[in-house]
């Protein structure tokens, strides 16, 4: 008897069934590593353009002569919340901190007003309250006063951020919200 040389249907049937579970897989994992570089970039730009702007806003604050009326203390508790900070320095420049709706890029970001509006954070992102709803009728970005003897001592300032665009799923979106406390150094 001859025998025949070749594989049977069966045989042929779960070899494509493993080579399908392994093709899954692999898509599987090219896909999640794509996802997670996305996420990446996206809280990487957030977290660098808040960074930077915490830094801007303190060093700017804590280098300033004075700072403005509405921080002196009136006696009133719990401390009012601003939305936005006038200070003056040495230059006896005023700047002002605060929320701006700018409509060339369809976001809401943190300008600092004084010769001429310079906006400190980023155009790929935009103040957001701590629900997620943009605009700065929603005062993202707030400063709270504390002072010793009627003077000035330290301003508390925090804002949240995310991305610009809202991302078409849960995983790829991101929001931080930056808080620091600055400690006047000039203020008489």
């Amino acid at each position: 008897m001859e025998q025949k040389k070749g594989f049977t249907l069966l045989e042929l049937l779960v070899v494509g069934g493993v080579i399908g579970f392994i093709s899954v897989v692999v898509a599987q994992i090219f896909f999640s590593t794509i996802h997670i570089n996305t996420k990446t970039e996206i809280m990487k730009e957030v977290k660098q353009s808040g960074n930077d702007s915490l830094d801007i806003m303190k060093r700017m604050i804590q280098n300033a002569k004075t700072v403005s009326s509405s921080c002196i203390d009136v006696g009133i508790y719990p401390k009012p919340i601003f939305t936005s900070l006038t200070i003056v320095g040495f230059d006896t420049q005023e700047t002002t901190f605060s929320c701006f709706d700018d409509a060339t890029t369809a976001s809401s970001r943190i300008v600092s007003i004084s010769a001429s509006n310079v906006f400190i954070t980023s155009q790929n992102v935009t103040l957001s309250d701590s629900l997620g709803q943009t605009g700065c009728i929603n005062n993202p970005l707030t400063f709270t006063c504390t002072s010793v003897g009627g003077v000035p001592s330290e301003i508390t300032f925090s804002f949240h951020l995310r991305q610009k665009q809202i991302a078409p799923s849960n995983y790829e979106q991101s929001s931080e919200l930056f808080q620091t406390t600055v400690y006047l150094r000039n203020t008489k």
